[in-house]
């Protein structure tokens, strides 16, 4: 045997380098043991992880190897071992021999001298910007299916974080529909920042309290980050693409609206939404269903009638709820699915939520979402014709 140590530390990193991983290409993951400490690094041009572990046994190993994330990700998923083994290594031919699980295997590494070995640096003489109790996480995760899948929108392929004023405010939107968080925050510099998806893949599965730092230039846009959690420190650079200028969107006085709850309104809308995978079992057809799929909301002064119509305007399923408040009549046609991401939203988190829809008066093509019980979050969508 060479060396030994936790696999929670390999395997944690394999699973940030999987969400980073290039298909066509190698995405280098470097192992390197010297002074008994442990580090492993994954990084693309983008961003890069690194974990350090001091539980290295023998001690007085010195060893650097590489490995193609694509490569380890199979065998390092679903293994249940509580060590990793290396047991080898024939320097000429890079074979690694290894033991996980019982089980050994002969793996090829990567020559490490092939790839320049990259450092992360914290900015210098910057504040960090600290997150606490999961909080990062848990915002992140509600914003993350409100990002843009058009290849062609890098500018919505990310979460824009703005601090000014003593507010913080996340934004994430596809153009059909938009989600805000914002609270005040004990930071005195102003920041813009544009976290790419991969990025919020691998903050959201770090720890309760991440501490980050900016290095920003003379406009306050961020150009790069150093996030750091427990053992885990990140590096990566935010998209310099410019977000949408989403704050003329938001309401400056709801003149209707009408209250659900929020698990009773998901519920319904969940079930609705698959007849629209019924008739349409072709990804292609199934795409176009979804996209012309309209969500009516004909609501009265005690209930509400759903309607869900396909594209060819028949109605194919219906539901009655029943508004948590009194309204009065206004008919809403919508996305279903554009929707019920929203109400999942809101519904995902503990507190016993309403939903709730506004209108305002300057925007006729809008809908407003949001609930009483989380007042920093805010939801908009676009209204859709209903003919």
């Amino acid at each position: 045997m060479l060396v030994q140590f936790d696999f929670s530390i390999l395997k944690e990193a394999v699973k940030n380098g999987s969400k980073m991983a290039n298909k066509v290409r190698a995405t280098p993951l470097y192992l390197s043991i010297d002074n008994d400490t442990l580090s492993v690094k994954v990084f693309d041009a983008d961003l890069m992880t690194q974990i350090y572990s001091c539980e290295i046994q023998p001690s007085g190993c010195k060893l650097v190897l590489a490995f193609d994330v694509n490569i380890l990700s199979p065998l390092v998923n679903g293994a249940k071992a509580k060590l990793f083994t290396i047991d080898a290594f024939d320097e000429s031919s890079k074979v690694v021999s290894v033991t996980l699980d019982g089980v050994s295997y002969k793996l090829h590494s990567l020559d490490p001298s092939e790839f320049e070995e990259p450092s992360i640096h914290v900015p210098e003489n910057t504040k960090p910007l600290v997150f606490r109790n999961g909080e990062l996480r848990n915002i992140l995760k509600r914003l993350k299916p409100f990002l843009s899948k058009d290849e062609y929108r890098l500018s919505m392929q990310c979460v824009n974080m703005e601090i000014k004023d003593g507010v913080i405010r996340f934004c994430a939107t596809d153009s059909f529909r938009l989600a805000t968080y914002e609270s005040k925050v004990e930071y005195e510099d102003e920041l813009n920042l544009n976290i790419p998806e991969v990025a919020v893949d691998v903050l959201m599965s770090l720890g309760d309290e991440i501490a980050m730092y900016f290095d920003k230039d003379n406009e306050n846009a961020v150009r790069k980050v150093v996030a750091q959690s427990e053992n885990i420190t990140i590096e990566f650079f935010g998209i310099a693409a410019n977000f949408p200028n989403y704050k003329p969107l938001l309401p400056d006085e709801i003149i209707w609206k009408a209250q659900y709850d929020a698990h009773n309104i998901t519920e319904k809308i969940d079930s609705m939404n698959k007849v629209f995978n019924m008739y349409s079992p072709g990804s292609i057809q199934k795409e176009a269903e979804r996209a012309a799929a309209k969500l009516i909301f004909d609501i009265h002064q005690f209930d509400t009638k759903l309607l869900s119509v396909g594209s060819s305007e028949e109605v194919m399923a219906e539901a009655t709820i029943m508004n948590e408040v009194e309204t009065t009549k206004e008919c809403i046609c919508i996305n279903p699915f554009h929707f019920i991401s929203i109400a999942k939203s809101i519904r995902s988190s503990t507190i016993n939520n309403s939903v709730i829809i506004g209108k305002t008066r300057n925007h006729a093509n809008l809908v407003f979402v949001s609930s009483d019980a989380e007042p920093e979050w805010l939801y908009v969508n676009v209204l859709k014709r209903e003919q």
